[in-house]
């Protein structure tokens, strides 16, 4: 599976396997697990995971197996509505499309508070999405307080509305 477009076959020429493999490890350091999903086929495969979320996620496969090991290994309980809706198989190339690069904070039970990241790299001959990079990341302090302020104002929005009716 070419990772990249045939505008950019020049680049991919350039980088050797080695290269490749070095960027990928690079990015590892940053991302914890780091897949390419085919939009077309709903097919991924895992180029980089770390080795606590092995017994997790799996490394190939469908995408949905993916999406259900990630809302059952991964997702705190406070964040599945969110991450089932940021990986909604059946709106992802529609919001690919739009936004070539979108991203979902939630909580996670065992690893803290995380970051998904969807990045658009390929698209096909009609110009629809095709291949995305699926990655997950620690994230940081200051996207955490957002995250916590954003939960305790829904919680008493969602409080305020019941006491409505």
């Amino acid at each position: 599976m070419p990772l990249f477009s045939s505008k950019k076959k020049s680049i991919q020429e350039m980088i050797e396997k080695e290269d490749f493999e070095n960027i990928v490890s690079g990015l590892s350091k940053i991302f914890f697990l780091f897949d390419i999903f085919d939009l077309e086929t709903e097919d991924f495969r895992c180029l980089a995971e770390a080795d606590f979320v092995e017994k997790d996620v799996p490394c190939e496969g469908k995408i949905q197996d993916a999406v259900d090991s990630i809302l059952n290994g991964l997702t705190a309980s406070v964040s599945k509505n969110d991450v089932r809706e940021f990986l909604d198989l059946s709106t992802l190339k529609e919001r690919l499309d739009k936004e070539e690069f979108i991203s979902c904070d939630f909580d996670s039970d065992q690893f803290g508070f995380l970051r998904m990241n969807m990045i658009l790299v390929q698209r096909n001959e009609k110009t629809c999405p095709k291949r995305a990079v699926f990655a997950v990341q620690k994230n940081d302090s200051t996207s955490q307080n957002v995250f916590a302020r954003n939960t305790i104002i829904n919680s008493f929005t969602s409080l305020y509305d019941y006491s409505y009716y």
